[in-house]
């Protein structure tokens, strides 16, 4: 697949050495031209790790998308939600309901859990940005995978009523839709922003006129 690139991300501030390929100095302990123990291999792989992901969360919080870059991710949130408006009118898992009450507090509470709670490991972390990662769509292909596996443990776990919704096939496939529309544009841009926007303004609408809320008991 090819990356799109509309335009160079706005960066708010100096984005630290790309982290994206291993240190010089594990090189050599991998090819074995230093004598180190399996355990201090492994430390120093985490500790790059760890650089790496701390790297693309700074970054994909620090950089605005351009003008263009915004046109682009509306068009990819416009697809994304015709894509599960399909999917989820077609199977019934969308349903037109009266608006639910407290539509200004769901607003506020929903930008932080789900938007920004899932968006920052999922996007901002396992997503790379514009030029990072040897094989990119294989880690957004994991990282979506991640993501619906998570519905799947909340459904199992601390949102039992969750579970009657969470658990339907058509509904993991409508976060895996969602999760793939995330990750074009956190992957195209830089930016996590985006992703948040997207994810905030699909679960207000679900929650306030297709029976979120009721679904969620």
């Amino acid at each position: 697949m090819t990356d799109i690139h509309p335009e160079q991300p706005i960066t708010m501030s100096a984005a630290g050495p790309a982290a994206d390929p291993l240190p010089a100095s594990v090189y050599p302990i991998i090819s074995g031209r230093e004598s180190r123990s399996l355990a201090e291999v492994r430390e120093a792989m985490m500790a790059h790790s760890l650089d790496l992901y701390r790297h693309r969360l700074l970054t994909s919080l620090r950089t605005l998308p351009t003008a263009r870059q915004w046109l682009f991710c509306l068009m990819v949130s416009a697809v994304t939600l015709a894509t599960m408006a399909v999917i989820g009118f077609s199977t019934g898992l969308y349903q037109l309901t009266p608006t639910q009450p407290g539509l200004a507090w769901r607003m506020l509470t929903v930008i932080m859990i789900p938007a920004l709670g899932e968006e920052l490991p999922f996007r901002a972390v396992l997503t790379p940005g514009p030029g990072e990662g040897r094989r990119p769509w294989v880690e957004v292909g994991v990282a979506i995978g991640l993501y619906v596996l998570w519905h799947v443990v909340e459904a199992l776990t601390f949102l039992p009523n969750a579970a009657p919704v969470f658990l339907r096939p058509d509904f993991l496939l409508c976060c895996a839709v969602l999760g793939l529309g995330c990750a074009v544009t956190k992957r195209v841009t830089g930016s996590v922003w985006p992703a948040v926007l997207l994810h905030w303004a699909l679960v207000v609408v679900w929650q306030t006129w297709l029976g979120g809320v009721s679904a969620l008991g």
